[in-house]
């Protein structure tokens, strides 16, 4: 690790990161493989014990294909510190691409994208100023400097927010004014919570990845809260620089003296070495990983499956039987205790639930009253609902769909979602109240 100045980092604790390293791919890749078994078998049992087909069911609405949201917004310089100008569109999978011109986003296919944020893992700072003082504290803190001794943090202009990681690049966005600044904040909060990091979206590898992760942090006896998101890659090397922080990085900080801005060099320095080194040894054990198991799950699972299928028929038959001894036993003392209170109940719930529907429609008159439509044909005024698409938010009621009762409102005609979204607003109303 030489560059600068002499390295912090002895052979002795090369080496002892070099072996945690190793420690952490080895555990990882047996609770990996443990899990992906448990979770295969499962979902096969799951999947012979599941119900066949039935003729008649709801339609599922299909998944959302638009932009959810699109402007100009500032972006600082990932190298060169200056701050230039973007058209930020927000895509249906929660990722972020920036094009130098709304123009040329306008090509389609053709557009050539600046660049691409995806926001797993990250989380969203307000107040970019205070974040940037905090992590200076700690940074003061961890290499026992005084924070008198660190330079003035760089102060960042009203209205920018930080899209943070603690090992991956840092976004700095400025918003135009006030009304931009909250849009822009709770869509990337969004994007934050809502990205979809795995390059493999099989269910039976996201339980078995998630469960090794966590597990492998517990046999570390790493037992307190630690969120993670990204790719397999990526996770994998925040989980083992996070480790080497925890464990490692407190005697390295030590044994670096001098000025602050030689101290900085010198930690940058280690830092980009250690991730290095992460970096050369999770690819290609990650890359093993995965086409070992998939090439094994072809192999296994019909065997495991003629297994299963007669374990989970006759786990299925003593459900019924269990359930059928309990009901008899239950069935009684509803028709007692609870059939004659019913009547009671419901008069207590006439009343609030008249008043949440009142309440929803009172809030739809509003958003439909503000509406105004663009263009002319069906289509053109069915895409100007996409502003109506979204109720207010809070933590009681989720986002709640409108666009079809919009629709069925305009056009005259029901239709198998507007009949889904009028119940469910109901029933959010119908909570909150």
């Amino acid at each position: 690790m030489g560059g600068l100045v002499s390295s912090p980092v002895d052979a002795a604790t090369k080496q002892e990161m070099e072996d945690l390293i190793k420690a952490i791919l080895k555990t990882f890749t047996i609770e990996y493989s443990k899990g992906y078994a448990l979770n295969l078998v499962g979902k096969l049992k799951d999947d012979a014990k599941a119900a066949p087909p039935e003729e008649w069911k709801l339609l599922e609405r299909p998944p959302w294909n638009k932009d959810y949201k699109m402007g100009w917004l500032m972006k600082e310089g990932g190298i060169r510190k200056n701050w230039k100008k973007r058209y930020f569109v927000v895509r249906p999978n929660y990722s972020i691409d920036y094009y130098e011109t709304d123009v040329e986003f306008n090509k389609g296919e053709k557009a050539k994208k600046r660049g691409t944020i995806s926001l797993c893992g990250y989380r969203v700072v307000e107040d970019v100023n205070a974040g940037i003082l905090n992590k200076l504290k700690q940074m003061a803190e961890k290499m026992n400097m005084d924070i008198s001794q660190l330079p003035k943090p760089k102060e960042y202009p009203q209205y920018t927010i930080e899209l943070h990681h603690e090992r991956r690049r840092c976004y700095f966005i400025q918003a135009e004014n006030e009304e931009e600044y909250k849009q822009w904040l709770e869509q990337f909060k969004t994007c934050c919570w809502r990205a979809y990091g795995y390059t493999n979206e099989d269910p039976v590898h996201q339980g078995a990845f998630d469960g090794a992760v966590r597990n492998t942090r517990w046999e570390l006896g790493r037992w307190g809260w630690w969120s993670w998101g990204g790719t397999e890659e990526q996770i994998l090397t925040d989980l083992i620089g996070d480790q080497i922080d925890w464990a490692i990085m407190g005697r390295i900080y030590a044994k670096i003296t001098g000025p602050w801005s030689v101290r900085n060099a010198v930690r940058n320095q280690v830092l980009k070495a250690i991730d290095k080194a992460i970096s050369a040894a999770v690819k290609p054990a990650w890359t093993a990983m995965a086409t070992a198991v998939k090439e094994l799950r072809n192999k296994i699972e019909p065997t495991i499956k003629e297994m299963v299928d007669p374990i989970a028929k006759a786990e299925g038959e003593i459900m019924d039987k269990i359930k059928g001894a309990v009901m008899s036993l239950i069935e009684p003392l509803l028709k007692e205790h609870v059939t004659p209170h019913l009547g009671k109940i419901l008069d207590v719930l006439k009343s609030p639930m008249t008043e949440g529907y009142d309440s929803v429609a009172h809030i739809f008159d509003e958003h439909i009253t503000k509406w105004e439509p663009k263009g002319n044909t069906r289509d053109e005024l069915t895409k100007s609902f996409d502003d109506l698409d979204w109720m207010p938010r809070s933590w009681r009621i989720g986002p709640l769909p409108i666009n079809s009762v919009s629709c069925m409102k305009l056009f005259g005609h029901y239709t198998p979602s507007s009949l889904i979204s009028i119940p469910t607003l109901l029933f959010g109303m119908v909570k909150t109240n």
